[in-house]
């Protein structure tokens, strides 16, 4: 058995070993101890041998198997590499035209963005247009009532005249005359206040009666509402002219068909009749509305029971029946 010995010089020149150096990296101490055993091995085949060529021919072979080993996987890993480097190209391509969508997108969903913006705002204001011109004034909320009033006493008294005479000035909202050789007159004011008729609008009614000395009698009808310092049906006289004052008309239209109806009858007997008797004949009135009032309510809750005792009933005989069929089967 051959032995073989080889010294490496592993010192600077110096005889200090580097090899031991604390500042010498543990991979190039890897790599020397790799060096010295590859020749180790080729020196050994050189000895087996004993010929330069056959050594180098086998040293050759080694290498190129080696060589050829190596690089199928340096091509298969760079193939790898390729394929996936193209791969991530084909996806940077991809992710680049999908932000170009996406930015083209963004810009349309923009536009339309804007653009329905544009017609929200355009709509907004023709709402708004519309609002403003829907919501009633005062006026109107007053021309309003006198026309619903109007449309009443037309239904209530249709041999009657009405006169609309609100925009005449100064002679109360509407005039009624009843028909014959001896006609009654009666003028009324008409309010649709969301408060109670105060004392300015009242004043105003009593200036158009001293100004129209003419009629018999005068109503002051508030819709919805009470009249300040008068209850409902409240009477009094001015000048000859007897005056109703209805609140919350619009609730019950039979108390305007009594002060019509008591208006007539003030107007034949004038002359016979003093305050102490309007009053007497005023309580009256008042109580038979009231007495209408609890009439009407009794009525409504009569029909109520009579609805419920229709459902009950009919809920009899369909149980009756249900039992008989289950009888006869």
């Amino acid at each position: 058995m051959t032995s073989i010995s080889i010294d490496i010089d592993i010192t600077n020149g110096g005889g200090d070993l580097l090899f031991f150096n604390p500042d010498t990296d543990p991979k190039i101490r890897r790599l020397i101890v790799e060096i010295g055993s590859k020749i180790v091995s080729d020196s050994k085949i050189v000895l087996e041998t004993h010929s330069e060529k056959s050594a180098i021919d086998i040293i050759r072979k080694e290498i190129e198997e080696e060589y050829f080993s190596k690089f199928a996987t340096y091509k298969t890993r760079c193939e790898e590499k390729d394929k996936m480097i193209e791969m991530l190209e084909g996806e940077l391509d991809s992710a680049r035209n999908q932000n170009e969508m996406n930015s083209i997108t963004l810009t349309q969903l923009s536009v339309g963005l804007e653009n329905r913006m544009t017609k929200i705002d355009e709509t907004c204001s023709v709402l708004n247009s519309k609002l403003d011109k829907g919501k009633k004034s005062s006026a109107d909320i007053g021309s309003e009532g006198e026309r619903e009033l109007i449309d009443w006493i037309c239904k209530m008294f249709p041999t009657w005249e009405v006169y609309d005479a609100h925009s005449k000035g100064h002679q109360g909202d509407i005039h009624c005359i009843s028909p014959g050789t001896d006609p009654v007159s009666i003028l009324i004011d008409s309010k649709k206040f969301s408060t109670n008729v105060g004392k300015k609008d009242r004043d105003k009614f009593y200036a158009d009666i001293l100004a129209n000395p003419h009629f018999n009698g005068a109503i002051l009808f508030s819709h919805t509402t009470g009249i300040a310092t008068k209850t409902d049906l409240d009477m009094e006289i001015i000048d000859d002219t007897l005056i109703i004052y209805i609140c919350n008309g619009a609730d019950n239209l039979d108390k305007l068909r009594l002060a019509f109806s008591f208006i007539q009858l003030y107007a034949k007997n004038t002359r016979d009749l003093d305050i102490k008797k309007l009053d007497i004949v005023g309580g009256i009135l008042k109580e038979a509305v009231k007495n209408n009032k609890i009439m009407k309510r009794q009525i409504n809750e009569m029909t109520k029971q009579i609805i419920t005792l229709k459902d009950t009933h009919k809920k009899s005989i369909e149980h009756t029946q249900s039992l008989m069929s289950a009888i006869i089967k």
